[in-house]
């Protein structure tokens, strides 16, 4: 496993890029696998929970 750089769009998606940075600041997404990644585009990864539920309140 490596690092991820990815670029957040807070002015297009501001809860979205919220949710995600917070949840990377945690640890989150540590040992998830970004299964699809497309440059410059988006990436794609898995639940970590298996319960589709990643959003912060």
């Amino acid at each position: 496993m490596g690092t991820l750089v990815v670029e957040l769009y807070w002015s297009h998606a501001p809860i979205t890029c919220k949710n995600f940075a917070e949840l990377s600041r945690r640890g989150y997404y540590n040992g998830t696998k970004f299964h699809r990644i497309i440059k410059d585009f988006m990436v794609q990864g898995g639940d970590p929970t298996a319960t589709g539920r990643c959003y912060i309140e």
